[in-house]
């Protein structure tokens, strides 16, 4: 990376006015990546402004990963930038599908089993993992990853 991405760091900085401090940061980051460091750590205050930091790093390098240490500051991401994607577990993403056959009446719950059908009981299993396609692996639910969806690339280094 040269020296003259600090602009592009500036440039793609999503907020309109940067911190002296954030300027501070992301020059830190240029010269770290310049040096041929990999990987950047960010450690600094609550409210030092990390987030549009780091996601002008994610910017300027194209393709990045920003690890966070709770799901809601995963959400706060998505929220503030609608382009970032979440990587969460299934157990956090409710099941598109279950809903319509709620209200079409031929949803049955695996985990809840016959007691939720012939009582009328309601069913707390609202997470993609108990949806039907968890249940029943021929159930040809248009939202769920399969292996075929991917393209596996292998890069072999001559060197």
């Amino acid at each position: 990376m040269s020296r003259s991405t600090i602009s592009k760091y500036i440039t793609n900085f999503p907020f309109p006015t940067l911190r002296e401090k954030q300027a501070f940061v992301l020059k830190e980051i240029d010269d770290a990546f310049a040096s041929g460091y990999k990987y950047i750590v960010l450690e600094a205050p609550t409210g030092f402004g990390k987030s549009p930091v780091a996601i002008a790093a994610a910017l300027t390098l194209g393709s990045s990963y920003i690890c966070t240490s709770t799901k809601d500051l995963q959400t706060q991401y998505c929220r503030d930038f609608a382009f970032v994607k979440p990587a969460k577990g299934k157990n956090n993403f409710t099941c598109e599908v279950k809903d319509d056959f709620i209200r079409n009446g031929t949803y049955k719950c695996a985990a809840c089993g016959p007691y939720v059908s012939r009582k009328g009981g309601e069913c707390h299993h609202t997470t993609v993992e108990h949806g039907p396609c968890m249940s029943d692996k021929d159930f040809g639910c248009e939202y769920k990853t399969r292996l075929k969806d991917y393209i596996e690339i292998i890069f072999l280094d001559d060197k």
